[in-house]
C-alpha cells in the first residue's frame, strides 16, 4: 500500500492500491494480480506491497499526538481518524438509503405489472441499480472503517507500549505484565472489532424509523402492531447489554490474574521445576481458567438470546402486522404483501446487528476505561531522553524518581545499630567506552532515598538504612513500612570498577537502583550519565545468534573471540549445535 511500485526477483509486480484507478478502487480490481499470481503460486511476504507511510506506528502516533492534547482518549482518536469516519459513515448513509428504496422500487414494480403500465421498465433498472450502488458502498465502507479499527489499534499498542517504557517500577503497582499484556492485544482489538459497526449505531434505528414509516403507509395502523413487538425488543436489549457489561467487568480481573500467573510461572520455571510445584501451579491455572470458563458462558448464552432475539423477532412482527391487518377487514394485494415483507426484510438486518453492536460498545467501553487508566499514570520524563551522547550528563532534580519494592525488606543491623554497606574500589584506569572528558561519572551528595513518594511522619532524625511507619493515602489511614537510605556519598570515575559489598537485606540493590534513578530522591543531588549500561541478577538473553549475544555489539575479533569460548569452556558445546555459533 504505497505510492512506490515493488519487483520481486521472480518478476511479480504487485499493484498499489494508492495508485489505482478510482474504478479499480470501488471494484477491488487492484487486488486481481496477486490472487492471479497467488492462484498458481505460492504467496510470500515480499509478493505483499510493502504498508504505506500514513499506515507505520511512527506516523499514527506523531499524528495522534497533534490531536490529544488535553483530549480523552476516544476523543482523541475519533480526531485522528476525522476524516476517514466521515467518508464511511457517507458510505454506510448511501447503502442505508439504497436498502430502504428497494422495497419501494418492488411495491412500484408490481403495481405497474398489474396496470400493464410500461413504467415498470425503470422501476427494474432502479433496483439494479439499488443493488449495484448498495453493494459497493457497503464493502466500501467496511474496507475503510477496517483500516480505521486497524490505525486506532496501532496507536493504543504504540501508547501503551511506550507507556510502560516510562513509567517507573512504583507506578505501575497494581499493574502486572499481564494487565499490560492484555491491554495491548484484547483491549487494543476492541477498537479493531467496533469500527466496523461504529456506523450501525445511527445508521441501524434511522434505517428502521424510515422502513417504520413506510410500513404505516403501506399497511396503515395494522403496522403499529409489527412494530410494537420490534420496539418490545429495545428494552430487552438494554437489560442484556446492562448484564453483560457487569459480566464483562468480573471477567476481566481473572483473566488478568490468570496471565499474571501464568507469566510468572514462566519467568520462575527453574524454581517450579526444582521444587516440583508443576501440578500446584497448574491446578491455580485451572482454576481460574474454570471460572473464566462460567464467564466466558454466561456472555456466549446472552449472545445466544440476542441473536435468537434478532431472528425470531422479525417473524413475530410479521405474523402480527398481516394478523392485524386482516383482521381489521383489510384485503391484501400483491403489492402491499411482497413490499411489506421486503420492508420487514430490512428490518431484519438492523435488527440482527444491534445485539453485536451493543455488545461491543459494551466491551469497547470497558477496555477504554482500563486504557485510559493506565495511560494517565504519571510518568518520568527523564526515562524518555534519548542523548546523542554517551558522555552527557544529568543532573537529577529531587522529585518523582519511584519504583516498586521488590518484597518486604528484612534489615541486618551491626550492633551499634548500623547496616553494614561496604564499598571497595578496585581496578582503577579500566578501558572504558565513556569519553576521558568526563571527571565523575556518579557523583551522589548528601542523598536519601525511599521505595515511596509517600512523605513518613517522623520523629527525629531518619537513621541509615532504618524502616520507618509511613501513613498509608487510603481512607483508613492504615500504615506500611518503607525503606530508607539516607546521607549517601559516592563518586565513581571513569574506569573505576567499585564493588559494594553488605549483609542480605543491607540495602545493596536498593542503591544500585536509587543511582539509576528507579528510587524516590527526597534529599541531596545525584549525578549520572543519561545512558546507563545495567545488567541486573536476572538472566536474560537477546534474540540474536549465539555469536551476537557474545560479542554483544562489539566489534567481532576472531583471536579474542576464541579465547573468550575456550576460557568459558564453550568449544565443545558450541560443537555440538547443528550451525554452532550461529544458532
Amino acid at each position: 500500500l504505497t505510492l512506490e511500485m515493488s519487483e520481486n526477483n521472480d518478476g511479480f509486480r504487485p499493484r498499489i492500491e494508492d495508485s489505482a484507478a478510482w474504478w479499480e478502487a470501488l471494484s477491488f480490481m487492484w487486488m486481481s494480480p496477486l490472487m492471479v499470481y497467488g492462484h498458481s503460486n505460492r504467496l510470500e511476504m515480499h509478493h505483499l506491497p510493502p504498508i504505506s507511510e500514513d499506515f507505520k506506528t511512527s506516523y499514527l502516533q506523531k499524528e495522534f499526538n497533534e490531536k490529544s492534547e488535553g483530549r480523552s482518549l476516544g476523543s482523541s482518536l475519533y480526531r485522528m481518524a476525522r476524516t476517514s469516519i466521515w467518508i464511511g459513515g457517507g458510505a454506510m448513509l448511501a447503502y442505508t438509503g439504497c436498502q430502504v428504496s428497494q422495497p419501494l422500487l418492488l411495491k412500484f414494480l408490481i403495481e405497474a405489472i398489474q396496470n400493464e403500465e410500461f413504467d415498470g421498465i425503470y422501476f427494474v433498472i432502479g433496483l439494479f441499480f439499488c443493488q449495484f450502488i448498495g453493494a459497493i458502498s457497503n464493502q466500501q465502507h467496511f474496507h475503510l472503517m477496517f483500516k480505521v479499527g486497524q490505525k486506532m489499534r496501532s496507536v493504543i499498542i504504540s501508547m501503551v507500549f511506550r507507556k510502560a517504557l516510562s513509567l517507573h517500577s512504583s507506578a505501575l503497582s497494581g499493574w502486572s505484565l499481564g494487565d499490560i499484556v492484555n491491554l495491548m492485544s484484547n483491549d487494543s482489538q476492541k477498537y479493531f472489532e467496533l469500527m466496523p459497526q461504529f456506523h450501525l449505531i445511527w445508521a441501524a434505528p434511522t434505517q428502521i424509523a424510515i422502513t417504520a414509516y413506510f410500513l404505516i403507509d403501506n399497511l396503515g395502523i395494522a403496522a403499529l402492531a409489527g412494530i410494537a413487538v420490534l420496539v418490545a425488543l429495545v428494552p430487552i436489549n438494554t437489560i442484556l447489554a446492562r448484564i453483560l457489561d457487569g459480566t464483562r467487568r468480573e471477567h476481566l480481573p481473572t483473566t488478568d490474574e490468570r496471565v499474571r500467573l501464568c507469566g510468572e510461572s514462566l519467568s520462575a520455571m527453574r524454581l517450579v521445576k526444582l521444587f516440583s510445584w508443576e501440578s500446584s501451579i497448574l491446578g491455580k491455572i485451572f482454576e481460574l481458567r474454570e471460572v473464566e470458563h462460567k464467564f466466558i458462558s454466561r456472555e456466549m448464552n446472552i449472545f445466544a438470546v440476542q441473536i435468537w432475539l434478532m431472528i425470531v423477532v422479525p417473524s413475530m412482527a410479521m405474523a402480527a402486522t398481516f394478523s392485524t391487518y386482516v383482521l381489521l377487514g383489510n384485503k391484501m394485494d400483491a403489492a402491499t404483501v411482497f413490499s411489506s415483507l421486503a420492508f420487514f426484510n430490512v428490518l431484519r438486518f438492523p435488527l440482527m446487528y444491534m445485539g453485536a453492536v451493543i455488545m461491543t460498545g459494551v466491551q469497547t467501553l470497558v477496555s477504554t476505561r482500563r486504557l485510559e487508566k493506565f495511560l494517565g499514570l504519571k510518568e518520568d520524563p527523564s526515562l524518555l531522553t534519548s542523548p546523542k551522547r554517551l558522555s552527557s550528563l544529568s543532573t537529577l532534580s529531587s522529585g518523582q524518581f519511584l519504583s516498586r519494592p521488590g518484597s518486604t525488606t528484612a534489615l541486618n543491623q551491626d550492633k551499634g545499630g548500623d547496616t553494614k554497606i561496604e564499598m571497595v574500589s578496585i581496578g582503577e584506569n579500566m578501558r572504558s567506552n565513556v569519553g576521558s572528558n568526563v571527571k565523575d561519572l556518579v557523583s551522589v551528595r548528601d542523598a536519601g532515598f525511599r521505595w515511596s513518594e509517600r512523605t513518613p511522619e517522623i520523629s527525629g532524625k531518619e537513621e541509615k538504612g532504618s524502616v520507618v511507619e509511613l501513613l498509608g493515602n487510603d481512607e483508613k489511614d492504615t500504615k506500611s513500612k518503607d525503606f530508607i537510605l539516607s546521607s549517601v556519598n559516592i563518586s565513581v570515575s571513569r574506569g573505576d570498577l567499585l564493588v559494594v559489598i553488605g549483609e542480605v537485606g543491607a540495602g545493596k540493590s536498593s542503591l544500585l537502583a536509587s543511582i539509576l534513578g528507579e528510587t524516590h530522591r527526597i534529599s541531596g543531588s545525584l549525578k549520572k550519565p543519561l545512558t546507563v549500561g545495567y545488567a541486573a541478577q536476572e538472566a536474560w538473553i537477546m534474540g540474536a545468534s549465539i555469536r551476537e549475544n557474545i560479542v554483544f555489539g562489539s566489534a567481532f575479533e576472531e583471536g579474542w573471540y576464541r579465547r573468550v569460548l575456550s576460557a568459558c569452556a564453550l568449544v565443545k558445546d558450541l560443537k555440538e549445535l547443528k550451525h554452532e555459533d550461529s544458532t
